[in-house]
């Protein structure tokens, strides 16, 4: 860990980088899961 402010303040803004793009991949992800698990059933008539 950096002993000075702006070498923290890196090091925090780069792990709130990473941690986004891990969020972010997961929700594609799971929203491209949804969608073909979705798309695979067949479609119910509306009553």
């Amino acid at each position: 860990m950096p002993r000075d402010k702006q070498g923290l303040f890196a090091y925090l803004v780069q792990a709130a980088l990473l941690a986004g793009l891990v969020c972010t991949a997961a929700v594609v992800q799971a929203a491209a899961s949804m969608r073909l698990r979705n798309n695979s059933y067949p479609a119910r008539p509306y009553i």
